[in-house]
């Protein structure tokens, strides 16, 4: 037997007709409220849209947008644009990665910082770009890398 459908949600879903076709914007919906897709989430839409929450979990993993998991804080961004990794996108991205000891898609055990990518940034003259909490920094190095990052993680 399904779980109800969680009342707390009702406010994002009551925006929708409770049609199948309706499941993508939905989780959209619910990304752009709560940061991410708890398992408590996918249930309730299941059951609102009328299906297996299998189908639902398919989605959110099958669509780069949707997180699983709370974000961290602190927001990272990467660009992996072309002009980005011929300036050195991917050298600047493992740096991160060890400097915070996880991967893309990642966030610290603290719950401090999430790691991401994005596709453009559409900046490129100004590559390798990086944003951090929604602020750009641009023409990045090792040395300025460690000062943003510096302020963020002690």
């Amino acid at each position: 037997m399904d779980k109800p459908v969680n009342q707390a949600y009702t406010p994002v879903l009551s925006l929708y007709e409770a049609k199948k076709e309706n499941l993508i914007p939905i989780l959209l919906a619910f990304q752009r409220k709560f940061s991410y897709l708890s398992r408590d989430m996918m249930q309730s839409v299941s059951v609102y849209v009328g299906v297996p929450e299998s189908s639902v979990y398919n989605i959110a993993t099958f669509y780069s947008q949707f997180r699983l998991e709370p974000p961290g804080i602190h927001k990272v961004h990467v660009c992996r644009g072309t002009a980005c990794h011929v300036m050195g996108a991917e050298r600047l991205l493992r740096n991160i990665e060890k400097r915070l000891g996880i991967k893309a898609g990642e966030t610290t055990p603290d719950n401090e910082i999430s790691l991401d990518t994005i596709n453009c940034a559409g900046i490129c003259g100004l590559a390798p770009t990086l944003e951090v909490d929604g602020k750009v920094y641009t023409r990045l190095d090792g040395s300025s890398l460690n000062r943003i990052l510096g302020k963020k993680k002690k």
